[in-house]
């Protein structure tokens, strides 16, 4: 058992007391009331090291691949949610002969997969990823999490800090699975076919055995990409939160408090989907051992930690509500700080939501499993940024907010 979070912090040594007998003696706690802290972030954060999307996509490609023995034959497809920009992943896949034709051709073809053998898929995403970042920003439909990226990557510019640029990037693979939807992919012919790029939709065809749905089995295959190298991110994201909010010779500010937020915002949108899973008409495709809830049960434990180890280390700014607008506004803090809550405008006026903002019919449940979230976005439904107390962060759906920013995007609830 290691020291607790607090003697890890003052240096004071500790023991294996709850409270240990340093934070026992303190008469008039302002952070611990109850116990030590003496687990990692990382502990609690299963989401994508879970891998839900890996083990669906490697069953069904495996079943494909016994079933319809498909080849590489040197062809490519061309992958991107933003074309216009010119970005893009090139795969190969994996294909097979439907059958005799008449004509030169001889063969009919039929397009399976990725060949994610021949091909590293989790390094092309994130490069991807990596270019298509501001874009994916400019899309984010909650005025809330907008602000805070784009104040992010205006900060990681100015600092070159590392642990925003992981809590960017973490973000950019979690939205990336939450757009599975929005993959546009084009087969690029060889040469000798002297043919245009083929485009294959969303719905594709299908075959009559098996049923195939060549468009869902490649964005499936993406979105397993995405969570191996969410997996990786997330991991060394916590493990640097944490080793430096518990070094307190290490100097963190503006950018801890946005990378915490941006976390936040990764694990919440994340926990939807894993709650998705308990729907009845899914429920029986999932693919873990563990039921869904035990990934999300202790989802709250991170947020609690988190607030009280950026108390302690006096990184979430005091708060007040200013006038005339009555929105909440930083006290004593930085001009960074002071900006980006004036760009948020939370107000004051709005007290609580009266339910969760989850609704399964917001998911689309036409493959079997959670996909694109549909009208689901972070909007912070349990964040409160609240006058004089600082931050108080709420993971579980059975929580509410006391405030909430002004989003003209959204609808009242």
């Amino acid at each position: 058992m290691g020291a607790c979070s607090r003697c890890r912090i003052l240096r004071k040594t500790c023991d294996k007391g709850s409270p240990c007998s340093a934070c026992e003696k303190v008469i008039s706690p302002r952070v611990w009331n109850a116990g030590c802290i003496r687990d990692k972030l990382s502990d609690h954060v299963q989401l994508y090291s879970a891998g839900v999307q890996i083990v669906v996509s490697q069953k069904r490609c495996q079943e494909l691949r016994d079933q319809l023995n498909p080849t590489n034959k040197g062809a490519v497809v061309e992958i991107s949610q933003f074309p216009e920009l010119g970005s893009g992943i090139v795969a190969p896949i994996l294909e097979y002969s439907v059958g005799p034709v008449p004509g030169p051709a001889g063969t009919s073809r039929q397009i399976v997969m990725i060949d994610v053998d021949k091909d590293d898929l989790p390094q092309k995403l994130e490069e991807y990823m990596r270019e298509v970042l501001t874009m994916l920003v400019q899309h984010e439909r909650s005025t809330f999490a907008r602000v805070l990226l784009e104040t992010a990557i205006q900060e990681r510019a100015k600092t070159d800090d590392k642990l925003l640029e992981l809590a960017l990037e973490l973000w950019g693979l979690v939205e990336i699975i939450d757009r599975e939807n929005e993959w546009q992919i084009s087969e690029k012919p060889q040469v000798a076919d002297g043919q245009s790029d083929r485009v294959m939709p969303p719905q594709s065809p299908t075959l009559p055995d098996p049923p195939l749905n060549v468009y869902s089995v490649m964005t499936q295959q993406l979105s397993a990409a995405a969570e191996r190298k969410a997996s990786t991110t997330s991991k060394v994201l916590l493990d640097k939160m944490n080793r430096d909010l518990h070094d307190s010779k290490t100097k963190v500010g503006f950018p801890m408090f946005l990378s915490a937020l941006i976390l936040l915002n990764c694990i919440e949108k994340t926990a939807w989907t894993f709650l998705a899973w308990e729907t009845d008409s899914i429920r029986p495709n999932w693919p873990l051992e563990k039921d869904p809830a035990s990934f999300t049960r202790d989802l709250s434990r991170v947020a609690e930690n988190l607030k009280t180890l950026l108390v302690m280390r006096k990184v979430l700014p005091q708060t007040e509500k200013s006038e005339p607008h009555g929105t909440i506004a930083a006290v004593d803090a930085p001009e960074a700080m002071h900006f980006f809550f004036h760009r948020l405008g939370l107000d004051c006026k709005y007290p609580r939501f009266p339910a969760p903002l989850f609704s399964c019919a917001d998911i689309d449940h036409s493959q079997g499993i959670p996909s694109k979230l549909g009208r689901i976005s972070c909007y912070f439904p349990r964040l409160t940024l609240a006058p004089r107390s600082c931050i108080t962060v709420h993971i579980s759906s059975s929580r509410r907010l006391r405030f909430r920013a002004k989003d003209p995007e959204r609808p009242e609830s």
